[in-house]
């Protein structure tokens, strides 16, 4: 990266990183990661600058990837019910179509196995998207899709004209576009009683917390 840094206290270490995307000068790339001490999440920050004009079949972010050997069920707590929904990934749709689309207000997504006990969450807490020049960003197809092929993940499209019925179509983004997201990321172990609720109090703490003064 042509900018980065380490910081490290006794409260958090942070490492910062940016860059052009590579190959793409259009593209402005930066990430944070920020690991708290004595806290199970990653907090992760990410801002995506269009500097240039530029035409794109997928501009998306927030992308965590794993392979069939981990987790074999996809989980979302449902923002209509406010429940969690769950989907075996054996019973979806394959590669190259959507395994399930989920709203992009989620209150929280996982990947999980039930054998294992175990999942890896997602907790998003803040998605921007504004333009440098007052006008309105460009956004299209702005929702979190499951993919499922030889691998598994998670992504959410900012400007995705891939995920629409003319998946062959580019959309221009203009220059000033900016997109900014912070998400937690918890892996956690599955509750024999409640199996979500690791990640459901962690959300609940993220997004109310306490009000010290």
């Amino acid at each position: 990266p042509t900018e980065s840094r380490t910081l490290v206290g006794p409260v958090f270490i942070r490492t910062e990183r940016r860059n052009l995307l590579p190959h793409m000068k259009e593209v402005s790339s930066t990430v944070s990661y920020t690991f708290y001490a004595d806290q199970p999440y990653v907090m992760v920050t990410t801002l995506t600058e269009i500097l240039e004009d530029i035409d794109v079949q997928a501009l998306r972010n927030s992308e965590i990837v794993f392979n069939h050997a981990v987790f074999d069920e996809f989980a979302w707590r449902d923002p209509s019910s406010g429940k969690p929904r769950t989907l075996p990934l054996d019973e979806t749709a394959r590669h190259p179509l959507h395994a399930v689309h989920v709203e992009p207000d989620v209150g929280w997504l996982a990947f999980l196995s039930r054998k294992q006990a175990c999942a890896f969450g997602g907790i998003p807490l803040e998605v921007t998207a504004i333009d440098r020049l007052g006008r309105q960003p460009m956004t299209q197809q702005p929702y979190i899709y499951v993919n499922n092929g030889p691998w598994m993940y998670w992504s959410r499209g900012l400007v995705y004209p891939f995920g629409s019925n003319n998946f062959t179509r580019m959309v221009r983004v203009p220059a000033g576009g900016i997109y900014y997201e912070r998400t937690a990321y918890l892996p956690f172990p599955l509750g024999k009683a409640e199996p979500f609720e690791k990640i459901e109090s962690t959300s609940a703490r993220l997004r109310d917390p306490l009000d010290v003064e």
